[in-house]
């Protein structure tokens, strides 16, 4: 399985952590083949500032592919002390199975105060499908049954056109 490495990392201000998360959301996400869709990365529970952060990303590549990243950081606005949207990610599905966005615990981390704290990565599922038909019977159409009624209005509509234009010209 081949896999593709996203890295986050951008500059804030201070905070300090204590059990400080890192989620991909919505979690678990149900898309179809062949269709496009958007993952939120959050910072999650920060109760002061944060200093900067640097979070690895492993997304399997066989099964979706990267589109773009949209960076949120210019929008963030410091101190940040709520949860962080940090990044969206758009991807590409490009088979059917299941797929997991693995936040790399080792490699990633926050700065506060000049010191480098790990967090704890909640991964993002992505289970991947394809289209079932709705349902019902296919049959050949008849033309016939479906022209009839048309038929039936447009010869009503010359009778009755028919005994105008008799009696316009008995009149006559």
């Amino acid at each position: 399985m081949r896999f593709k490495y996203l890295v986050i990392r951008e500059q804030g201000l201070h905070t300090r952590q204590r059990a400080l998360r890192v989620t991909v959301e919505p979690s678990p996400k149900t898309v179809f083949v062949s269709t496009t869709f958007e993952m939120d990365f959050w910072l999650r529970d920060i109760h002061l500032p944060i200093n900067g952060w640097s979070i690895y990303v492993v997304v399997p590549i066989d099964l979706i592919e990267v589109i773009y990243f949209k960076d949120l950081y210019p929008t963030i606005s410091f101190p940040a002390t709520d949860d962080v949207r940090i990044r969206t990610v758009k991807f590409h599905c490009l088979g059917a199975g299941t797929v997991t966005v693995d936040v790399l615990e080792d490699v990633s981390y926050v700065v506060i105060d000049g010191a480098e704290y790990d967090v704890v990565g909640v991964d993002g599922v992505i289970h991947q499908t394809i289209p079932q038909p709705v349902g019902g019977v296919t049959s050949p159409i008849n033309k016939l049954e479906i022209l009839t009624p048309y038929l039936a209005l447009a010869g009503l509509i010359a009778a009755v056109s028919a005994v105008v234009v008799v009696k316009r010209r008995s009149k006559a």
